[in-house]
């Protein structure tokens, strides 16, 4: 009798989420997005800021010294490629009735858009941000982010690419009918679905 191995990671326990598809190298490529809702995943934002893709990172030291405060209160979202290299990674509060709450998201800085060399890959933090959309969507939730960076390519993302609403002084809006035509938006980028399990 032949017993197959298994496979199993028994360091982590990340619970898979959703597949979404980024653009690598111009080609469809298949990402998978993880909620962290264990102590240990934390090893997974630690692991991340060591290498060369998260060098210059802004906001996920921030997360890395949070999460084992706040994992329980809001969602951590990470998005990572087929040989589980972190690519993204967000935190979304969806206690609201009516909204989400985007605290925090980040691309790898290697792989951002303000990475002016070459990069490889693209649509990964858009890819994210319509994972994050749709699945509020599934509730009737609109999609709000307090705080949007002032900078010029964040702000014309949020505000000209996506389509949200100025909200408040330095924040913005994405409201049920625009999560819509943003999330198809996406699909045309990435030429695939995002598929919410």
């Amino acid at each position: 009798m032949h017993i197959q191995p298994i496979n199993i990671n028994l360091n982590f326990q990340k619970r898979l989420v959703a597949s979404a598809t980024i653009q690598r190298n111009n080609k469809p490529q298949e990402v998978k997005i993880f909620h962290l809702n264990e102590p240990k995943d934390n090893e997974i934002l630690e692991r991340a800021l060591d290498t060369n893709e998260w060098l210059g990172t802004y906001y996920l030291p921030d997360l890395n010294v949070t999460f084992l405060n706040d994992f329980e209160q809001n969602k951590y979202y990470v998005m990572e490629d087929k040989k589980g290299k972190l690519l993204c990674a967000s935190v979304v509060n969806e206690k609201g009735a009516k909204k989400n709450k985007l605290e925090y998201i980040e691309t790898a800085p290697r792989l951002s858009k303000y990475n002016k060399g070459e990069r490889s890959a693209k649509f990964i933090g858009e890819t994210m941000l319509a994972f994050i959309a749709k699945k509020g969507r599934k509730n009737k939730k609109e999609l709000v982010i307090p705080n949007v960076a002032q900078r010029p390519e964040t702000k014309k993302f949020y505000f000209d690419q996506c389509r949200c609403a100025p909200s408040g002084q330095r924040g913005a809006k994405m409201p049920i009918g625009t999560i819509d035509f943003f999330v198809k938006r996406n699909e045309a980028h990435t030429k695939g679905v995002i598929e919410i399990l």
